[in-house]
């Protein structure tokens, strides 16, 4: 994960599909690649998920500032300015 983000994370999908399961540390990690699932997570049950902290800092590198790597009220401004889009 520390080498190369994004062909890990591209290994996962290729190795469990859409929802990919994998360990970082003591903690378990689920990354989507189905647009369905990411709408039902990100917009429809928004408030049922909880993004842990360690996204931030293990997720920086490879989502930046975007709408993956922010929580809580901000998510929802940035959220609303890019829904038209």
């Amino acid at each position: 994960m520390r080498r190369d983000p994004l062909a890990f994370l591209t290994a996962a999908e290729r190795r469990d599909g859409p929802v990919a399961t994998f360990r970082i540390g003591p903690s378990r990690w689920v990354l989507l690649s189905d647009a369905d699932a990411i709408s039902e997570v990100l917009v429809a049950r928004a408030g049922d998920f909880d993004k842990p902290d360690a996204i931030y800092g293990a997720g920086r590198p490879i989502f930046g500032h975007a709408l993956t790597g922010l929580k809580g009220e901000v998510w929802r401004r940035r959220r609303t300015l890019v829904a038209p889009a």
